[in-house]
């Protein structure tokens, strides 16, 4: 029996210091959590208000699903007071919203790139009580009075000149807008921005001004059909590696946090540097180059030999011959076949020489080409024939 009194007793003390256990206020802003600050009152009455609708709750990397799906006639939904998607995500949310879907999103993040890219501004001000304006509906305006347990409200204090105002808080004697709408890519109000995300979390959905007030903001929504909620380990997801194969979502957790940044600059810099200093120390293969034979020896015994003991004069004017001939249509691009007068006549336009005096030189090179026989005297008129008309025509220069 005393050991039974000592279990019920235990039992007691732990339900009553339960009980007495303080609230956690830590502020999630994720659908998982029902604390205060959580958002799963918000994501469950979704499908409430619109009944046919389906929500789709993201539980991995967001660019990842929305490069992976396709979706139509839906609308993204966003409530944290930090906006996690950084350029390149928000520049696919983007086009997400052009393919007939809409942005629903609720932060107070000033840098967040939904905001900075469209030149809009957030403050914050403080007072103890709220009223909050619903504006553009199909009935007359809704105000609503929230008390705010941070008492802190924001509002946008610069907007663009294309945004329609949806929605306003009224602090003190001054009202400002809170709640926006942007056209995105001549798409009319595909992005809905709204500055207080407080209001949405499971505190507020549990006061029935402030909840009346948060799905409220949901009438202006126009495509209702599914919901993408972007909510679910929203800081756990967005900080997650990439999976394999995807370098560019790679490349933003990367970028995303500082040390992984300077240790990625730092291994760039630290390759390029072995790479300047790897490149001066090992060069190319030298080719070793022999020098050319020179022939000319042998040109010359092969010349004296046909010229002083075979006295064959002929062959060595017909090469001779033909090799100026070669000369003259690679220089001059005359076609030495027919060696007439009209070769004649663009040989001296070609070289700016007085026809007459290459009269003599082109009748040397069509003799020679005919002939079968040549005696030395020959051979020397010849070569002083041709000798000249070289010297004439600047063929070696």
């Amino acid at each position: 029996m005393k050991v039974k009194n000592l279990h019920i007793a235990i039992l007691a003390s732990l339900l009553l210091s339960a009980c007495n256990m303080p609230s956690d206020w830590t502020p999630y802003y994720e659908s998982q959590h029902k604390t205060p600050y959580g958002t799963k009152i918000f994501q469950e009455q979704l499908e409430n208000i619109f009944p046919d609708a389906y929500t789709d709750i993201l539980k991995d990397r967001t660019d990842e699903v929305l490069a992976s799906e396709a979706y139509g006639l839906s609308t993204y939904m966003y409530v944290n007071p930090k906006f996690y998607p950084d350029s390149l995500e928000y520049a696919q949310l983007e086009q997400y919203a052009k393919e007939d879907n809409a942005l629903f999103i609720a932060t107070e993040d000033r840098n967040a790139h939904c905001i900075e890219k469209y030149s809009i501004e957030i403050e914050r001000d403080s007072a103890a009580e709220f009223q909050f304006t619903l504006e553009r509906l199909s009935t007359v305006d809704q105000h609503f009075t929230l008390k705010n347990r941070r008492e802190t409200a924001n509002y946008f204090s610069q907007i663009p000149p294309y945004a329609t105002v949806l929605g306003s808080v009224t602090i003190g004697d001054s009202t400002y807008p809170n709640f926006i709408a942007i056209r995105l890519a001549n798409y009319n109000n595909k992005l809905y921005l709204h500055a207080q995300p407080d209001v949405f979390s499971n505190y507020h959905m549990l006061q029935d001004e402030d909840g009346r007030y948060a799905l409220n903001t949901l009438s202006y929504l126009k495509y209702t059909d599914y919901f993408v909620w972007d909510g679910y380990g929203t800081k756990r997801r967005y900080n997650t590696p990439p999976s394999e194969g995807d370098t560019a979502g790679l490349l933003r957790y990367i970028y995303g946090s500082k040390p992984l940044t300077f240790a990625f600059i730092t291994l760039i810099a630290l390759a390029l540097l072995f790479f300047g200093f790897n490149y001066k120390r090992v060069t190319r293969a030298i080719p070793v180059l022999r020098p050319e034979r020179n022939n000319s020896i042998d040109f010359m015994n092969l010349v004296a030999n046909l010229f002083v003991n075979e006295e064959n004069q002929i062959a060595i004017a017909k090469y001779r011959a033909n090799y100026v001939l070669d000369r003259i249509k690679e220089r001059y691009y005359l076609d030495p076949q027919e060696l007439d007068e009209n070769f004649r006549k663009a040989l001296a336009t070609k070289t700016q020489v007085d026809e007459r005096k290459l009269v003599k030189f082109v009748a040397q090179l069509n003799k020679i080409r005919y002939s079968k026989t040549l005696d030395k005297a020959g051979f020397i008129r010849f070569s002083e024939a041709i000798e000249n008309g070289i010297s004439l025509i600047k063929l070696n220069q």
